[in-house]
């Protein structure tokens, strides 16, 4: 989840793709990401809570709390993420 957050300040848009199961990919996936990157400025990430996920698990989730300055001013974005380890790299099931 970390490595997710810091993709989206850091805009890798590219690693944000390769680290969402493929199931989970849309045709328009990279674009919605940019978009979205280009929209807020963030702040901070909280992880709320992590269970599994571990070095030799397969699946994990990840309650978090990014924060962010949007158009609409200051905001926060509250997920559950699943994470399923493929090929030795975790992925997120699904994007905000």
């Amino acid at each position: 989840m970390r490595s997710r957050y810091t993709a989206y300040v850091l805009a890798d848009v590219d690693y944000l793709v390769e680290t969402t199961l493929p199931a989970s990919r849309t045709p328009d996936l990279a674009a919605s990401i940019r978009q979205w990157i280009k929209q807020v400025e963030w702040q901070r990430l909280h992880v709320l809570s992590v269970e599994a996920g571990g070095r030799s698990d397969t699946e994990g989730t990840v309650e978090f709390v990014a924060e962010f300055v949007g158009p609409d001013g200051a905001d926060r974005h509250h997920e559950c993420s699943e994470f399923q380890k493929v090929r030795g790299t975790w992925a997120k099931g699904s994007v905000p």
